[in-house]
């Protein structure tokens, strides 16, 4: 049985993609699907707290602007944004209080809208993925999750 090396973490407006682990609506609590979703979800606000100071300080990458650049352009000038963001960090410079953009919960209202078009035997393949990676790594409460979901993280802007 394959399993892919890097998975990202997308949260549930994505389709679930052999690549691309998602969220399990509904799942029992204490199950291991739980503890799944519930470490999939900390391992994300991680990256939209870091996605919020950077739209919050930097504008030009939030929400209600668009980088109307070709995606060459507007990956350079995210980039540059991060590497300003790094500074303010090794200089001690930290962010505004208004400068932080939370995500906004309603994001997650659309649980698997997305797998919709999702062709039949991808969808198949990316659920044979994460129901083999749950019982390796969240059948017990001390969970080993950190450092898979770490390398889960999806930008979601």
């Amino acid at each position: 049985m394959l399993i892919c090396s890097v998975l990202f973490a997308g949260d549930s407006g994505y389709p679930l993609e052999p690549w691309l682990m998602t969220p399990i609506p509904d799942a029992q609590p204490g199950s291991p699907e739980y503890l799944y979703t519930s470490a999939h979800c900390k391992a994300r606000s991680v990256i939209e707290r870091a996605f919020g100071i950077l739209k919050g300080t930097w504008r030009c990458i939030s929400k209600s602007r668009v980088l109307e650049y070709e995606p060459d352009v507007a990956g350079r000038i995210f980039n540059a944004c991060v590497v300003l963001h790094n500074l303010r960090i090794e200089y001690n410079i930290e962010p505004e209080e208004d400068e932080i953009e939370m995500p906004d919960p309603q994001d997650e209202a659309h649980v698997h809208q997305a797998d919709r078009g999702n062709p039949r035997n991808v969808l198949l393949e990316a659920r044979r993925i994460r129901n083999a990676l749950i019982p390796r790594r969240f059948t017990e409460l001390v969970l080993h999750w950190l450092s898979d979901l770490i390398l889960m993280l999806i930008f979601s802007l």
